[in-house]
């Protein structure tokens, strides 16, 4: 939720100066700084100390509130030009993000021990870490092929699914490191070891090299270091948004060219979600079922008059979703990914279920969460779909409006080779075009230019086991659509009182684009 960072405030510099900046929010007088989309999720922890937000989040009031508009932005206001100290652990990409707007000075790096945490090497193959994942897949396999079975909408997919079984993580890594012209990867967070080793690690690193037939994988990222220190003046791809200061620096004194790969990693991730077709169809289907019953029973028991809450209903969600997969025979194999529930009334911003209640005078409530399937510890597939109930007709027909603009851009727009800037635009024009409508029903944003606003977010994304940050639909994003692109489509229309959410999934096959997450259809 926080950033790394948090700054003091006092009137006592170091003797250098400085002032420092680090993890110790504990103090009454740090000043936490706050990305802008966490203010929900903040006012629900009633936090007590400071707070500076950065990097606005949309919402389509006419105005954002105080936000300052990058993270290096709000240190430089609070460091009021004095050098700012930041630890070894700030990774990477945050320490060159803040080294553009303030003097930094680097804590002193702890000393290497050698007992500091284990650093076994374990060897696996790559053709054992392909093995494993295919028999970890064949345990949903019969449970999705029921699934399109079942259901005409997930009809085209059984053509797809042998095709799809050839696993190409090597390969497509292999060309990577070609295209970046990089000796070896170096994996330090938790979803890429995993897909370099089969290994539901979460912490240590993974190291690949170029023709090796064999994955390393380290206990420590210090064990790597010392192991990467072999390779001379190599070249390396790193994860620079994973990989700490002081780590990348014990490897460039080594002799050692970083190359910053956090994108092109997602990205080798991304383009082979399909492989894990089974997983995909099984996440979907529960995220869509759990989600809907979940809107449904909240619905009719504020139409009783019961007490509910929104945690009442993530809840309702989570437990219709464990039993989704229990009824195809898979227990235990779904888990929470994320879970944002919050109503309008308590705040826009997206945030965790809190006790609010829920009520007639509840104006929304959005349901924005994703599930993720794991089997042997594994983490096969993972979703992101929102649902939200709405308290009066007028709402109501805005929700459904914003659903079919999602859903018809689905099937109508999202084609391989539809740039993701121009899906961007599309919806953008669509909502623009359903302004009256809109007007009518009272959810248009007055003193917005919409495409200016709208401009600050996403109208949906790739996933990759996890949500992208790397391939989203935005404007400039010259990326364009392939076959066997799996990911989201979504409106987010945050206003006044009302926070609301329309996001389906959808799979690009050979013959077409599958809308995953449509149970109405």
């Amino acid at each position: 939720m926080t950033t790394p960072l948090a700054v003091e405030e006092t009137d006592r510099a170091d003797e250098d100066g400085s002032q420092s900046a680090d993890m110790a929010a504990e103090k009454e007088s740090t000043t936490w700084l706050v990305r802008h989309m966490e203010r929900g999720a903040i006012e629900a922890s009633e936090v007590q100390r400071p707070v500076v937000f950065h990097d606005p989040y949309m919402t389509l009031d006419e105005h954002l509130g105080e936000v300052e508009p990058t993270l290096g932005s709000a240190v430089a206001r609070l460091a009021g030009g004095r050098p700012v100290e930041v630890g070894p652990d700030l990774v990477l990409a945050r320490y060159d993000h803040l080294a553009e707007r303030v003097d930094l000075r680097l804590s002193p790096l702890p000393a290497r021990q050698a007992t500091s945490g284990p650093k076994t090497v374990r060897t696996i193959g790559r053709e054992a870490v392909v093995a494993r994942f295919a028999e970890a897949l064949e345990q949903l396999r019969p449970a999705a092929n029921r699934l399109i079975a079942g259901s005409p909408r997930l009809a085209p997919l059984a053509s797809a699914a042998q095709p799809w079984a050839v696993d190409s993580r090597f390969a497509d890594l292999d060309a990577l490191m070609a295209e970046h012209a990089v000796d070896a990867v170096l994996a330090t967070s938790p979803i890429n070891i995993e897909e370099l080793t089969a290994q539901p690690e979460r912490g240590g690193a993974a190291l690949c090299r170029q023709g090796d037939s064999e994955v390393r994988l380290y206990g420590t990222v210090d064990a790597a270091l010392d192991a990467l220190s072999g390779l001379g003046a190599g070249r390396v791809l790193i994860e620079q948004h994973h990989l700490p200061i002081g780590q990348a620096m014990a490897l460039r004194r080594a002799g050692l060219t970083l190359v910053p790969g956090s994108d092109a990693l997602s990205k080798w991730r991304e383009r082979r979600d399909h492989q894990y077709l089974p997983a995909l169809v099984l996440v979907t289907s529960a995220s869509a079922y759990a989600l809907e019953r979940a809107v449904s029973r909240t619905r009719e028991r504020i139409k009783a008059g019961e007490a509910v809450s929104e945690l009442d209903t993530q809840r309702a969600y989570l437990d219709e979703a464990r039993a989704f997969a229990a009824g195809l025979g898979l227990p235990g194999c779904i888990q929470e990914f994320f879970s944002n529930c919050h109503a309008g009334t308590r705040t826009l911003h997206p945030s965790l279920a809190s006790s609010h209640a829920l009520n007639a005078d509840t104006t929304s409530l959005k349901l924005d969460a994703g599930l993720a399937v794991v089997v042997d510890g594994l983490t096969l597939a993972t979703s992101d779909v929102a649902r939200t109930y709405v308290g009066d007709d007028d709402a109501e027909a805005a929700y459904r409006l914003f659903q079919r603009v999602v859903r018809e851009t689905i099937t109508d727009v999202i084609r391989p080779g539809v740039g993701f800037a121009d899906i961007h635009r599309h919806v953008v024009d669509r909502l623009l075009g359903e302004r009256a409508s809109l007007e009518q029903a009272g959810h248009w944003p007055a003193g917005v230019d919409l495409p200016v606003r709208y401009a600050m977010r996403n109208v949906g994304h790739l996933m990759g086991r996890q949500e992208s940050f790397s391939s989203e639909f935005r404007p400039g994003d010259r990326e364009v659509l392939r076959v066997g692109d799996y990911g989201a489509c979504e409106i987010q229309w945050p206003l006044g009182a009302h926070a609301i959410g329309a996001e389906d999934m959808w799979l690009l096959t050979p013959t077409g684009t599958v809308l995953l997450t449509d149970r109405e259809s």
